[in-house]
């Protein structure tokens, strides 16, 4: 995650690009828990396709590359924002869509 208050500017895959703080990429595993119903666990690789980066109302919208041994390449596609509840504790709401294969390949990155 960018923690400088000026953002950064990027290298690499985004040479170039300038982001805020609070900027992050994504990447690890989702495991969906079959067991209960006779199956084995499904372990689906993600990847941040671009910079996750929060909007102006605290929304956070993410894409991200999936890999899975049997189904192949994928996409992700999401979002998340903060609840306050009413005892002052935050609660994170996330909306996630899996598709395999992708049906339309993500938008090339504008270039700087």
């Amino acid at each position: 995650m960018v923690t400088d208050p000026a953002g950064i500017t990027l290298g690499g895959d985004f040479a170039g690009l300038v982001v805020p703080e609070g900027t992050a990429f994504s990447y690890g595993d989702y495991f969906i828990d079959n067991r209960a119903s006779g199956g084995v666990p499904i372990v689906i690789h993600y990847e941040a396709y671009e910079p996750v980066i929060r909007d102006q109302f605290g929304v956070v919208s993410f894409r991200c590359v999936l890999s899975h041994p049997v189904y192949g390449m994928g996409v992700a596609q999401g979002s998340q924002y903060a609840i306050q509840l009413p005892d002052g504790r935050q609660q994170l709401s996330i909306r996630n869509v899996l598709t395999f294969p992708p049906l339309i390949p993500p938008a090339p990155l504008p270039q700087p």
